[in-house]
């Protein structure tokens, strides 16, 4: 299978978000790999995922205001630069056109639409040009995704570190479309977060713990996550994988004593060593769940 290009979407309104993504290339990418295509409200939050992602194509909103020189838009487009990643514009506000000539000249910019005269299929087109991808390429990709195997990724934010790796380097199996990875970062702004996650439950074929003492003492994981996965690991075969990320008294928690954590190298927790170390573990990690599923 061709690669499938990685395309991150920055826009805090929701009602915007969802006509972005009723794009027609966009709904084809989220029925083969949802993962492929990172929704989010803030330049912060891009600036996050950019540490953890190569993307292929950036979409973002921005105020065009008399200060954007200084605004955080700019910066995130610094680092887009730096990363090569081409921009999109989809904004609704443009107050001034000598603004949006410098902006276009200053940075990789490809594309600038207006909300106000937003044409969906011309920005749909555009957007499979600039990928070099045809139209409907993907249109037939129903049948492989249902060959992935959806992970489920159970943590505590305040790991979330730690989660945003283990995606990094789990972001490989992707690529043939082995793995279809959740976690929560993947809810839409303004959706019912407490459905999305138990319809993400329902789904998954394999789900991974990352144990710490935040995570043990996480009420909402271990009232509503935990239970639903030990159910559908009895019932349906579930596979859990409980990695010790940090240590914890993890031997005195009567459901995952009786598992068999993952410590990984000489028993040690996964966030221990130096940077080497720990990208040794994540990538010991991502090669044993591929022969695990394949």
């Amino acid at each position: 299978m061709e690669k499938i290009p990685n395309i991150i979407i920055v826009e805090n309104e929701p009602s915007w978000q969802r006509t972005i993504m009723r794009c027609n290339l966009f709904e084809q990418l989220k029925k083969l790999d949802p993962s492929s295509l990172v929704l989010v409200a803030t330049e912060k939050e891009a600036h996050s995922k950019l540490r953890d992602y190569k993307f292929d194509l950036a979409i973002t909103d921005v105020m065009l205001e008399d200060d954007y020189n200084e605004s955080p838009w700019r910066i995130l487009a610094n680092s887009l630069n730096e990363k090569g990643v081409p921009i999109i514009v989809v904004t609704g506000f443009i107050k001034n056109i000598d603004m949006v000539m410098d902006m276009i000249n200053d940075y990789n910019i490809i594309g600038l639409y207006s909300k106000g005269k937003f044409d969906i299929k011309k920005f749909n087109n555009h957007i499979c040009n600039v990928l070099k991808i045809k139209h409907n390429q993907y249109s037939n990709c129903n049948k492989v995704s249902t060959l992935s195997k959806k992970i489920f990724v159970s943590y505590s934010h305040k790991d979330k570190v730690c989660k945003e790796q283990l995606v990094n380097h789990l972001s490989v199996l992707r690529q043939n479309a082995l793995i279809d990875i959740w976690d929560d970062s993947r809810i839409p702004i303004g959706e019912h977060w407490h459905s999305e996650i138990t319809d993400a439950l329902t789904t998954a074929n394999i789900a991974i713990f990352l144990i710490s003492t935040d995570f043990l003492n996480s009420k909402f994981i271990l009232e509503i996550e935990i239970p639903t996965l030990l159910e559908k690991c009895s019932n349906e075969g579930l596979k859990i994988i409980p990695i010790i990320i940090k240590p914890c008294a993890w031997k005195t928690v009567n459901w995952l004593s009786s598992m068999r954590a993952v410590t990984l190298k000489n028993n040690e927790p996964l966030m221990k060593g130096t940077e080497y170390e720990i990208d040794e573990k994540f990538a010991e990690i991502t090669q044993w769940i591929s022969e695990m599923i394949q």
